[in-house]
C-alpha cells in the first residue's frame, strides 16, 4: 500500500480528520501494515500495547472477558487511547478471518505530537469530542 493511500485512509479517521496533507503525510511516514490470521489476538485485555490500529481488510471482534462486545471492519479503529496513556487495554481484539492493519506505535505518534503542534491539537480535540460523545450517551 503506498503512503498516499495510507494518508487517505487516515483521513478519515476522526483522531486525524482536519490536518493538512502535509501532516497527513508526517503520520502515514510512520505507519506499518501488519497482518493477523484468524484466532490471532491483535491485542489483549489488561496487557500494555502502546499502538493505534486501523483495519483495512477483515474483520476482528471486541471482547471483554468472554463475551464479545463488537465486531470491526474496515475502516474501523482502535487503540488511540493506548498510544497516548500508555495504560492496560481494556479489550482483546481477535481477528476473525485474516486482517490487514495499518498501525502507529505510541512512540511514533508521541514524536509526532512533540514535534507538530497541529498534529497535537487535532488528537486532542478528537479525544474531547470522544469523550463527550460518551458523556452524552450516558446521561441520557
Amino acid at each position: 500500500m503506498s503512503i498516499t493511500t495510507h494518508e487517505e485512509l487516515i483521513a478519515k479517521v476522526p483522531l486525524f480528520q482536519g490536518l493538512s496533507k502535509r501532516d497527513l503525510r508526517r503520520v502515514a511516514r510512520h505507519l506499518r501494515e501488519r497482518t493477523f490470521q484468524p484466532g490471532d489476538d491483535i491485542v489483549d485485555e489488561g496487557r500494555g500495547s502502546g499502538a493505534f490500529f486501523l483495519i483495512t481488510a477483515g474483520k476482528a471482534k471486541v471482547k471483554v472477558g468472554n463475551r464479545t462486545q463488537a465486531t470491526l471492519k474496515p475502516g474501523d479503529y482502535f487503540g488511540e487511547m493506548s498510544i497516548i496513556d500508555r495504560k492496560p487495554r481494556s479489550a482483546t481484539v481477535e481477528a476473525e478471518t485474516t486482517v490487514r492493519t495499518l498501525s502507529l506505535t505510541s512512540t511514533s505518534l508521541l514524536g509526532l505530537l512533540e514535534d507538530h503542534f497541529t498534529i497535537s491539537r487535532r488528537v486532542m480535540e478528537a479525544l474531547c469530542d470522544r469523550i463527550r460523545k460518551l458523556q452524552s450517551s450516558t446521561s441520557h
